[in-house]
Parts: C-alpha cells; sequence; structure tokens
C-alpha cells in the first residue's frame, strides 16, 4: 500500500518549519516599514504635483503595480548588485534577504503610497484650512487633524494589503531564502514526501491570515468609538 500521508511526518514537517515563520515576519514587517515611510513621501509628491518629482513618482507606482511581484523580486536580486558595481559597491555578497527587503519594501511603497495619497485626499479641505487658520503649521496639521483621520480612513485597505503582503511574501523562497515556503520545499525535497510540508504551510498562512484579518477588523471597530 503506498504510503501517502503520516501524522508523524506531519508532526516532523512542523517542527522544522515552524522556526522559519520568523524570517517571513522579517520579511512582513520590514516591507511595510519602508512602505509607510517612503508612502508617506510618495503621496505628498503626487498631491503637491511638483513637475519632475511628480512625474518620476506616477512612472515608479505605474511600474509597481503594474507588474508582478515575481518579476520585482528578481529584479531586486539579480539588476541591484550589477547597478551598484558600476559606482563600485560589491552587493554580490550580500544576503540575500536584503534583496527581498528592497522588493518588497518599494512595492509597499507604491500600494500605501496610493493608499495614503486617496486617504487625505478624502479628507474634508475645510477641516485642513480651519487648522491652518488657527496658526497650526504643516507638521502640527499632519499629526492632529490629518494623520488621525487618514489612519481611520485607510485602514480597512490597508488591512487587506498587510494580509495580501503576508501571503505574498511565500515568493521569497525562489531566492532561497528559508521561510515557511523554502523550509516546506527542503523538508519535502529531503524525505520524498511533499503533501505533509506543503499542508503546515498552508496550515500556518491560513491561521495567521485569519488572526491578522480579526486583529484588523477589531482595530477598526475600536477606532470606530473615536470618531
Amino acid at each position: 500500500m503506498v504510503d501517502y500521508f503520516s501524522w508523524e511526518r506531519m508532526g516532523s514537517a512542523a517542527i522544522q518549519i515552524l522556526p522559519c515563520l520568523w524570517v517571513t515576519v522579517k520579511v512582513v514587517f520590514i516591507a511595510d516599514f519602508v512602505g509607510i515611510i517612503l508612502g508617506l513621501f510618495i503621496s505628498e509628491v503626487r498631491m503637491k504635483r511638483s513637475p519632475v518629482l511628480y512625474q518620476i513618482a506616477t512612472v515608479f507606482i505605474s511600474f509597481m503595480r503594474g507588474t508582478p511581484l515575481i518579476v520585482q523580486l528578481m529584479l531586486s536580486y539579480y539588476f541591484i548588485p550589477r547597478l551598484l558595481g558600476i559606482f563600485g559597491i560589491n552587493a554580490v555578497r550580500w544576503p540575500k534577504l536584503v534583496f527581498a527587503y528592497i522588493a518588497y519594501g518599494l512595492n509597499q511603497t507604491a500600494f500605501v503610497g496610493e493608499m495614503f495619497r486617496s486617504s487625505i485626499e478624502a479628507i474634508p479641505p475645510g477641516q485642513i484650512e480651519a487648522a491652518r487658520s488657527l496658526g497650526f503649521k504643516g507638521l502640527q496639521t499632519y499629526r492632529h487633524v490629518i494623520i488621525p483621520q487618514m489612519i481611520r480612513i485607510v485602514l480597512p485597505a490597508f488591512g487587506n494589503d498587510f494580509v495580501g503582503l503576508f501571503q505574498g511574501t511565500s515568493l521569497v523562497y525562489l531566492l532561497g531564502i528559508m521561510d515557511v515556503m523554502g523550509r516546506a520545499k527542503a523538508v519535502g525535497t529531503f524525505s520524498g514526501h511533499y503533501l505533509e510540508p506543503y499542508l503546515i504551510a498552508l496550515i500556518i498562512y491560513v491561521i495567521i491570515s485569519l488572526v491578522l484579518n480579526f486583529g484588523f477588523s477589531r482595530l477598526e471597530k475600536h477606532l470606530e468609538k473615536w470618531r
């Protein structure tokens, strides 16, 4: 009888795969941190519509949103070291995770930047004008008027994007990085049984996605109370 499935192999696969979840978590949080910081900048550029920067930002966003993430990941890994080599920087020996951070961070910048722009533009202009009439400077207006309202508006879309980013990091194994999917593939290759390790990977992604969705849903309800 063919041995298709084994609970013992499931347990063994879980023990080997779960520690690699930390790699996935790092990619998600670093990418989102980069996306939030640069996204605020690029949203401001898009709203102010300065001639040169606006065109650069528009092309950047169109490219990042119009190409598959796997293409961006491969370009980051193969193109950036050659580009930096022109300036005498040797990036060939950089950890592969660095290129994953760059690819996912820039991808998040494009998507989060557009979320921020649309949410800021949804704030009634009269509120911003009222803040300025009270003597608020630019940073004060952002801190006390724009950002609190922007967070409430952008949170549903940001939550969906965050969950999508977590699931999208499953591509980093293509660079040879031992994340959840990378370890699942390695365990399957070593044991000759792929069903159990991929089932463990599936369970991990499903459970964490559900937890994240629940967490963002609770946060949205909490912020609604402060309207």
